[in-house]
């Protein structure tokens, strides 16, 4: 049993880091949920797969899990009615029920007749989380970060704070770093071919 679980540890973590971002955060997810049994982490990885592949089920499937595990244990009918949300949207996209994923959906209508679903609403995008990144930048480095709407942000503070949820590329924006640089040389050299020519 011992060796089963270390060979499915393994082979997720390996899987992971070869993975679409998606995919990574739902095998992520899984991994957490299944082998370490850590549901906050878990359903951290799985809101993100979900957000970035809307139509997959899986990530659905396993938040759902999590909802009934936790709702059953604190026998809290909000979570319940989460889980059956997340079920039915699973099921609306098409899961396939196996031994990772058997169909627990049966199971909450059948014990618990009388819940509705409780859809989970989205946050406005005011209010959103940041998250601050810092970074050295003693060689005047402007940094170049593309948002995964195309946006982008240059800086060359040592702080940024960015809006979690979304995907950024960070890129040392080499022109934007020279144009800086001659913009600051060039006031010097008239300068000094002033001094000199006197």
């Amino acid at each position: 049993m011992i060796e089963s679980i270390a060979f499915i540890s393994a082979f997720l973590w390996t899987a992971a880091l070869q993975a679409e971002p998606a995919d990574r955060y739902l095998i992520e997810g899984v991994y957490y949920l299944i082998c370490e049994g850590d549901a906050t982490r878990a359903e951290r990885e799985l809101l993100l797969s979900a957000q970035l592949n809307p139509d997959d089920p899986d990530p659905l499937y396993f938040l759902g899990l999590i909802k009934y595990q936790r709702g059953e244990a604190a026998r809290s009918k909000e979570e319940i009615g989460e889980a059956l949300y997340y079920l039915l949207e699973a099921e609306e996209k098409g899961i396939k029920h196996d031994r990772l994923r058997p169909d627990i959906l049966s199971e909450i209508k059948e014990r618990f007749p009388g819940i509705k679903p409780r859809a989970i609403g989205k946050r406005p995008s005011s209010d959103l989380d940041e998250v601050e990144i810092r970074f050295e930048t003693e060689k005047g480095e402007v940094v170049l970060l593309r948002s995964e709407d195309r946006s982008e942000i240059r800086s060359v503070s040592k702080v940024l704070k960015l809006r979690c949820g979304r995907t950024y590329k960070v890129d040392l924006d080499r022109m934007g770093t020279l144009n800086r640089a001659f913009k600051r040389i060039i006031p010097i050299a008239v300068i000094l071919a002033l001094w000199i020519s006197r």
